[in-house]
């Protein structure tokens, strides 16, 4: 019985984290963004251009994930160039990261 319960909160919790991303993206949309991006990543879009952005409140606001609109941003970008450039994007950044282990500037256990 047990393993069921935390199998259903799991569940739970995990269609609870897509329904919030499915609102924050709506939200994006009705407020004029762009279409699957998030109103987090816009905000951090926004903080990049020196735009006035609310970064701090959402960051503020998910305390689980203290840089939560920049790695909402970073989804989001990453996302949209292998949908629009597919293997060059990711080829692109094969290179960029074997030039930088061969400078000795990449630490492979960074985090």
């Amino acid at each position: 019985m047990m393993k069921w319960t935390k199998w259903l909160k799991i569940r739970t919790l995990r269609y609870l984290k897509r329904v919030g991303i499915a609102l924050s993206i709506l939200i994006n949309v009705v407020l004029g963004g762009k279409s699957n991006q998030t109103f987090s990543a816009r905000n951090y879009g926004w903080k990049k251009q020196n735009k006035p952005n609310i970064v701090w409140l959402i960051d503020l606001l998910i305390p689980w994930d203290k840089d939560h609109c920049l790695h909402s941003w970073l989804y989001w970008y990453t996302g949209k160039n292998i949908r629009k450039y597919g293997k060059r994007y990711l080829q692109r950044q094969r290179d960029m990261i074997e030039l930088s282990i061969s400078n000795g500037e990449y630490d492979e256990n960074f985090d």
